[in-house]
């Protein structure tokens, strides 16, 4: 795929990952993503990924981190720069508004932190996963970046994550929040919930009856209001 000559080109797309493993779709994956690079007008990129070198690329280039919008990522073995803290505060999407992460071995996303027009997060598969935001921070520091993730995030999806025993540290304010789904997630054992999390946006809790009645809450009341939004599947 030759892009250098659409010198107009706003929007690109491309979902499908490279999961084939044909040498041939990571290369031109990869050429395409420092193609994208070099076009000045492009504002709008939905790709998948399943490569490491794909991979970082997407997480090197400033112009692609602020482009992309839609971003999946499939069948990662190791993952490293998703999870390196070093590299994660480097890491900004100030457009993403999708993401999938789907069987990948990885520890964390804290870089999702910097993610501030995130609506909808489906993570699943990912038997590794223990917390999906990670801050080593001071206490001021987290209640900062708290205070700003998961701001416009309407939708949240967990699925088949073994390991998984937090969302974040502290609860979360969730404005927008409308649906979270929490399947087969038996370790994680509290939401980042408060009396002013998803005020007037949550529609529906849905996860396992076995999963909802074993949550632990800071306080009855905040129990008793979310009860009302869940749904046993």
């Amino acid at each position: 795929m030759v892009l250098s000559n659409l010198f107009s080109l706003q929007l690109f797309s491309r979902l499908n990952s490279e999961s084939s493993g044909e040498s041939s779709d990571k290369s031109d994956r990869s050429l395409v993503l420092e193609e994208l690079k070099c076009l000045e007008h492009v504002n709008d990129l939905s790709i998948g990924l399943s490569n490491v070198e794909t991979l970082r690329i997407l997480l090197t280039s400033a112009k692609l981190q602020k482009c992309i919008n839609h971003l999946m990522l499939v069948y990662f073995s190791d993952a490293p720069l998703l999870y390196n803290s070093k590299h994660s505060k480097q890491i900004y999407y100030s457009n993403l508004r999708h993401l999938i992460v789907s069987s990948c071995k990885i520890r964390d996303l804290r870089w999702l932190a910097h993610a501030p027009c995130l609506q909808s997060l489906v993570i699943r598969y990912c038997y590794s996963l223990e917390e999906v935001i990670v801050e080593d921070l001071g206490a001021g520091e987290i209640q900062r970046v708290n205070g700003n993730t998961f701001a416009s995030l309407e939708t949240l999806e967990l699925v088949n994550l073994n390991r998984l025993r937090s969302i974040c540290t502290g609860a979360l304010r969730f404005p927008c929040l409308k649906k979270v789904v929490v399947l087969h997630c038996p370790a994680l054992e509290m939401l980042p919930f408060d009396s002013d999390s998803a005020k007037n946006s949550l529609e529906h809790i849905i996860g396992d009856y076995e999963w909802w009645v074993g949550l632990q809450w800071e306080d009855k009341s905040i129990e008793e209001i979310f009860s009302s939004k869940f749904q046993r599947t």
